[in-house]
This record gives C-alpha cells, sequence and structure tokens, in this order.
C-alpha cells in the first residue's frame, strides 16, 4: 500500500469533508455579521 494509493482513496472524503468546512465557514460568518449588524443598530439607537 503506497502512500499515493491512500491519499487517492481518501481524497473524496477529504474534499467533501473541506466543501462541508468551508461551508460552515460562510454560515457562521453570515451570523456573525448579521449579529454585528444587529448589535451596531441597537447600539446606535441608544445615543
Amino acid at each position: 500500500m503506497t502512500f499515493n494509493s491512500i491519499a487517492n482513496k481518501d481524497k473524496e472524503p477529504f474534499h467533501h469533508c473541506m466543501e462541508r468546512l468551508f461551508v460552515c465557514i460562510d454560515y457562521y460568518k453570515n451570523a456573525i455579521n448579521r449579529g454585528l449588524t444587529a448589535f451596531k443598530i441597537n447600539y446606535s439607537e441608544k445615543f
């Protein structure tokens, strides 16, 4: 079992995992941005 055959066997799940990771990062980035926007609106209304 060479390293290449192991890497090729695992490439698809790894690629799928990376795709899901980036989807998660995008999701959290959007959630954080929405949270910051809501915070800024609430914060600016107080002054």
